[in-house]
C-alpha cells in the first residue's frame, strides 16, 4: 500500500508540478519564492486529503490540484494584505506623536 501510494503521488507531481508552479508563480507577480511555498502547500493539502482525492484521475485531479492552488493564492494575499495593514497601522502610531506641520490658512506651524 505505501509503495502505491508513493507511485501515486510521484505520478501527480510529475505530471502537475511545473504548470501548477507557473500559475501559481504568475498569480504572485512572479515571486518565485511566494510561489514554491505556496506550491508545497499544494502537495501537503493533497496528502492530507489523500483518500479523499485518491480515486480522481486525469484532468479531474488537475482541476482539483488548480482548485487547492487558487484558494492558497488567496490565503497569501490576504495574509500579505493584513501584514501590510498591520505594518502602516503600527507605523501611524509609532509616528502620532512626532511634531507634524498644521495648515492655518496659507501659514504653516508645527505643532
Amino acid at each position: 500500500m505505501r509503495q502505491e501510494k508513493e507511485r501515486f503521488f510521484q505520478i501527480i507531481f510529475e505530471e502537475n508540478s511545473h504548470v501548477l508552479f507557473r500559475y501559481i508563480c504568475g498569480q504572485l507577480n512572479n515571486d518565485r519564492e511566494t510561489a514554491k511555498d505556496v506550491l508545497n502547500d499544494v502537495w501537503e493539502v493533497l496528502v492530507v486529503k489523500f483518500e479523499t482525492v485518491a480515486d480522481l484521475e486525469g484532468e479531474e485531479m488537475t482541476k482539483w490540484l488548480f482548485c487547492v492552488a487558487k484558494n492558497k493564492i488567496k490565503n497569501q494575499r490576504r495574509k500579505h494584505y493584513y501584514q501590510n495593514e498591520v505594518s502602516y497601522t503600527q507605523y501611524q502610531k509609532e509616528n502620532r506623536n512626532e511634531e507634524r506641520p498644521v495648515y492655518y490658512g496659507k501659514c504653516k506651524t508645527i505643532v
